[in-house]
């Protein structure tokens, strides 16, 4: 706030042509100055209407976003969850205040504040989403910054869908996956590991896909069975998932994307797939993560409920309009010492995040897509890269579960 922030060096004049030098005169530092009224006076003669509003305009911006950085670096401090995270964050922020207040006084030139931009930004942004946001864990999903990205980024196609469990709405979705080369790609990508984590098998092997959906699984997988519990073309067999068609010890693997948050009383669920799979076999899932980065984009940026501390069931009203998209972690993660002593048949082989940028990328079913499609070889090598970090920053979780004996 009591820096020059560089809008009046980017319509200045050459030092040449000015009345004299003056680029910081349109910043609170010039009121040190005694003679402060002919300076600006002065300096507001150098620029046109035009010029003179974009300089306001960037005044006021950054006066919002620092009252906002302060709002929100409060609360960050004040809640337990980020405490330790928002006090580094403010030490930094702190450090480079007072090196540019120390260094060359009130007219410190922007570049001192460049560095922690991106934290005023994003404290201003906590702050924002407590202000417009309509209960915990929904802020910006209810508010006015995701109004405002929905309707620029979301793709006409979905903009008169209104419920999720009409099975036409499944069929849009389809279509727009196969029409999304970034996502179809990344669809193919996720069958071709669940297909190379497939058990062996001595005869014809039983595999099994639920909630397929309009996917197309069988383009990596033939002889998989599709299934759904909505009435869709193209599907193998219609059923719940709480009450399958098999009989027991029949199936040699289950495989499923994003589909067993959608199971609200998510004991009859395994019940069932524990009774259907046979010794050896495998119950395959890839569903949203819970790490630092997912929690940010499922909590604030997704349309269905993201919430960890929930317990393992929920109410149901629709099959795929209820949902909880951390259901998977809960029972896998942080209750995993109770999933193994309540179904000790269903032993867990692996647990993996991944994938933090792709679908984010892809736009999803419902926006636009964000890059080309040729940039998607390059975003995932830059995920290849922080590999190391996907603990933190992945969005999806791969689930290896195998039945023992």
């Amino acid at each position: 706030m009591l820096t020059n922030d560089g809008y009046t060096v980017l319509f200045e004049k050459p030092t040449d042509e000015q009345v004299k030098a003056h680029h910081n005169y349109l910043t609170p530092a010039v009121l040190v100055n005694e003679d402060w009224p002919a300076k600006v006076r002065a300096a507001l003669r150098e620029y046109n209407t035009a010029e003179l509003f974009m300089i306001g305009f960037g005044r006021i911006f950054w006066l919002l976003i620092s009252l906002g950085a302060l709002v929100g670096a409060a609360m960050s401090l004040k809640r337990k969850e980020t405490c330790t995270q928002a006090f580094f964050l403010v030490l930094v922020t702190g450090y480079f205040i007072a090196a540019s207040v120390l260094a060359t006084g009130l007219s410190a030139g922007a570049r001192f504040r460049y560095q922690i931009d991106a934290f005023l930004i994003l404290f201003a942004c906590v702050a924002v989403s407590y202000i417009v946001g309509k209960s915990r864990g929904h802020y910006v999903r209810n508010g006015l910054v995701t109004g405002f990205f929905k309707k620029l980024l979301q793709l006409p196609e979905t903009r008169d869908i209104r419920d999720a469990d009409d099975p036409e709405t499944t069929l849009i979705y389809g279509r727009i996956i196969r029409k999304k080369p970034f996502l179809k790609r990344l669809y193919m990508e996720f069958y071709t590991e669940l297909k190379a984590l497939l058990p062996e098998t001595k005869q014809a092997p039983v595999y099994v896909e639920l909630g397929s959906g309009c996917g197309f699984m069988k383009d990596v997988i033939p002889n998989v069975i599709t299934s759904d519990v909505l009435p869709l073309s193209g599907v193998d067999k219609q059923f719940s998932a709480l009450n399958m068609p098999f009989q027991n010890n029949s199936v040699d693997a289950f495989l499923m994307i994003d589909v067993m948050h959608h199971m609200g009383d998510t004991r009859a669920f395994l019940k069932e797939l524990d009774r259907c799979t046979r010794p050896g076999g495998k119950i395959l899932m890839i569903e949203p993560a819970n790490t630092r980065w997912s929690r940010m984009i499922y909590t604030y940026f997704h349309q269905e409920l993201f919430d960890p501390a929930a317990d393992w069931d929920f109410k149901v009203t629709g099959p795929l309009s209820s949902a909880n998209t951390a259901l998977p972690w809960i029972v896998f993660c942080r209750d995993r010492a109770q999933f193994e002593k309540e179904f000790p048949n269903l032993r867990v082989r692996a647990l993996r995040p991944h994938t933090p940028l792709r679908y984010l990328a892809s736009g999803g079913v419902t926006m636009r897509q964000l890059l080309p499609s040729f940039a998607y070889s390059l975003v995932k090598a830059v995920e290849f890269v922080f590999s190391p970090l996907n603990n933190y920053i992945g969005m999806f979780l791969t689930v290896e579960i195998e039945k023992i004996s």
